[in-house]
């Protein structure tokens, strides 16, 4: 793969992969991952048979074959119809209007609502109604709010930012379950959840709000891009 990666790089520096650029950020032509990889390149017929020459000459050359009929082909919604069926002609790989899950998180392209990331949270919420908090003591509720009610949403909210919306329901989620409440019963909350939320040395549970989370790791992301353009 890093014979392939040279490659697309020769060509981009060359100037004849023409690869988008993001702000003032390196040009993105490909994105390797441990058994997949991302193409970029701009919507054109004689980019397609650039692309599709250079696989085929590292495919050539290393013995490895590129499943096509497995692969997917998204273009911007600005490209027209005809154009994009005769890419996918070029290239010999279907079209498609969604890309999918990578690792469990969703690629998306476009405006990000509540329902995209709906699954998330009805994980959390249908974990949360399987038990019985009556049967559970108040410690051993908050034990399983930071140990999976919190912590199970994490993996996605590490690498994009979900909608507060979520976040909230994620939180009353929670909140509900540690006081006992259900949809028919609503029990007191004895204390404010910003209190709750609090680190421990502070008399708090050391509860994480979502959004606070999410938000602190969207900054962790944009610091290593300042820092690091070249990381792109």
């Amino acid at each position: 793969m890093e014979r392939l990666s040279q490659m697309i790089n020769e060509a981009v520096k060359a100037a004849v992969w023409v690869a988008p650029r993001f702000g003032n950020a390196v040009k993105l032509s490909h994105v390797f991952f441990t058994d997949d990889f991302v193409l970029f390149a701009e919507a054109s017929v004689e980019q397609a048979s650039l692309v599709d020459r250079i696989l085929g000459e590292f495919c050539g050359a290393s013995g490895h074959k590129i499943s096509r009929e497995k692969s997917q082909l998204f273009v911007s919604p600005n490209v027209g119809g005809g154009l994009s069926a005769d890419l996918s002609e070029v290239l010999n790989i279907p079209l498609s209007t969604d890309l999918g899950r990578y690792l469990g998180v969703p690629l998306i392209y476009g405006r990000v609502t509540k329902n995209t990331y709906q699954q998330v949270m009805e994980s959390a919420v249908a974990q949360a109604k399987g038990w019985h908090p009556s049967r559970i003591s108040l410690a051993s509720r908050a034990t399983l709010c930071k140990a999976i009610l919190n912590a199970s949403p994490l993996y996605t909210m590490q690498a994009t930012a979900i909608p507060k919306g979520i976040c909230d329901t994620l939180n009353k989620s929670c909140r509900k379950f540690l006081w006992g409440s259900s949809d028919t019963c609503r029990k007191v909350h004895l204390i404010g959840w910003d209190k709750i939320c609090l680190p421990k040395h502070k008399r708090g549970l050391g509860l994480k709000t979502m959004h606070e989370m999410n938000v602190a790791f969207m900054m962790k992301i944009g610091w290593e891009v300042l820092a690091n353009p070249e990381a792109l």
